[in-house]
């Protein structure tokens, strides 16, 4: 046996273009999961902090735009047709 037959090659039936989108869709949740953590993180240790320490108003609502943003990318991902 060549060692061409055991190469792994993307199948042709399976374009770049829903690949890129799998990568995005799984990037997407990674996202929404590390915003979840982080607002977690900041009421878990109310008392002394771990993150948003100096300003814990606007680390909540960033942390709340970066997830509704999240969110939506979510909805509209599967909207998205080449």
């Amino acid at each position: 046996m060549s060692s061409a037959e055991f190469t792994a090659s993307p199948p042709s039936s399976y374009p770049v273009f829903q690949q890129n989108m799998s990568l995005l869709r799984i990037y997407s949740w990674y996202r929404l999961a590390l915003a979840v953590v982080l607002i977690a993180i900041l009421i878990g240790t109310r008392k002394d902090p771990l993150v948003g320490r100096d300003y814990p108003e606007l680390f909540i609502a960033l942390c709340g735009a970066y997830f509704l943003f999240v969110i939506l990318v979510l909805i509209l991902l599967p909207l998205t047709k080449r």
